[in-house]
């Protein structure tokens, strides 16, 4: 099961609750709002900041029921319910039968709209009610427990006259218990901070840029300094050791041109995929030797790519999207984490190559390309010359 956190309601200006029937709704500084559609209370600012919860019954396979059956409404045909969940991805949807299971000896009750909604430590109920009969119902409701089950009744309705036991505590809703499993469109690391992220690999990639072409002028001083001691070679009895410091140094400056191109193909690889990425990493396997590959470690959340089904999709994508990406794999795992982690194998020599060959065809096909002045001059060489009638000269 995914880890949950909890959420308090508190974070969310405007709330509203869809129930049977009914509609509960309470705007940010004002009196609570009924309804027969919520949407008939809430405008486009009150949606900016605002949680939606209802409820999705699971039906005989013990699936929930698809949000927009109970948000949009049952008349309203798929494409037109679709339409409407994309127009709402700023508000919080928070299907309340997602709840999770109270502890052992304990019922949790939550009266809003139109229902008593209680869950335990088995399961959640759905009961419906009206502002006439909810005490009569909220105590038919308690009566089905034990005597010794603590009791945590929520709800903003007016509670004066209601006769609970002793053992229970009547809560207004701002104290009801949230977690994130409620919330079935959380956004994502890569949704809240996508934007700040290619901010800064554009940053990272412009100081690589401009570290590589530093060092490119540092490896070429050295090589200048070699060069005048190898003529020397004879007379300096380190020249070995030098020798073999330069070649240690070139060897990894030999790839550094490359670091930048790699970054943006693999980033590039990532958005084609939709892989919904919350970390990535480009590393040197062996940080001791001159490096002749890199590994570049990709991590999201297991919630989004829980089963082998949606796995092999992302990654066989990533590997056709990506330029130097060699081959993909699943690392081991140890038990417990919720990461779930790709590694790629990038080969710096045929990358290397690659590149060159690229280069290289794209210089000859612009020599290739005839200049329009010289065309213009093949054109007058060519022009039709006149031809005399028969008979005159």
């Amino acid at each position: 099961m995914a880890a949950t956190s909890k959420v308090s309601i508190n974070r969310f200006k405007n709330v509203c609750f869809i129930g049977l029937n009914r509609v509960e709704f309470h705007p940010e500084g004002g009196e609570t709002l009924f309804a027969e559609s919520w949407m008939d209370l809430v405008d486009d600012g009150a949606r900016r900041n605002m949680l939606l919860g209802f409820f999705s019954p699971r039906d005989l396979n013990g699936d929930h029921m698809d949000p927009s059956s109970v948000i949009v409404g049952e008349h309203a045909d798929e494409e037109e319910a679709q339409q409407m969940m994309q127009q709402m991805r700023s508000i919080a949807l928070f299907d309340f039968c997602r709840v999770a299971k109270s502890a052992p000896n304990t019922m949790h009750a939550m009266l809003v709209a139109d229902v008593i909604f209680h869950w335990d430590a088995q399961d959640n109920y759905i009961q419906p009610t009206s502002e006439d009969t909810w005490h009569a119902d909220l105590a038919e409701v308690i009566r089905t427990y034990p005597r010794t089950t603590k009791k945590h009744i929520y709800t903003d309705w007016d509670t004066t006259g209601l006769k609970v036991p002793d053992d229970t505590t009547v809560q207004p809703l701002e104290e009801m218990p949230l977690n994130t499993g409620m919330w079935i469109n959380q956004p994502t690391m890569q949704e809240k901070y996508g934007t700040y992220v290619l901010a800064a690999g554009v940053l990272l990639a412009a100081g690589t840029y401009l570290g590589l072409d530093y060092q490119k002028q540092g490896v070429q001083e050295v090589y200048g300094q070699v060069q005048s001691l190898s003529r020397q070679a004879n007379l300096n009895p380190n020249f070995r050791t030098i020798m073999d410091m330069v070649d240690q140094i070139e060897g990894y400056s030999r790839y550094r041109q490359l670091f930048s191109l790699i970054f943006k193909d693999v980033s590039l690889a990532i958005a084609d995929a939709d892989f919904k990425v919350s970390s990535y990493t480009i590393e040197v396997p062996n940080p001791n030797n001159p490096p002749s590959s890199l590994i570049v470690k990709m991590e999201a959340s297991t919630e989004d790519y829980a089963t082998y089904a949606q796995q092999e999709p992302v990654a066989k994508d990533i590997m056709e999207s990506s330029l130097t990406i060699d081959k993909i794999r699943k690392p081991p795992t140890a038990p417990g984490l919720t990461a779930f982690t790709i590694e790629g194998l990038i080969p710096l020599p045929q990358v290397a190559k690659d590149y060159l060959d690229y280069r290289q065809t794209e210089d000859i096909i612009n020599q290739q390309k005839p200049t329009q002045a010289a065309v213009q001059g093949d054109v007058q060489k060519v022009a039709p010359t006149e031809t005399a009638p028969e008979g005159q000269e």
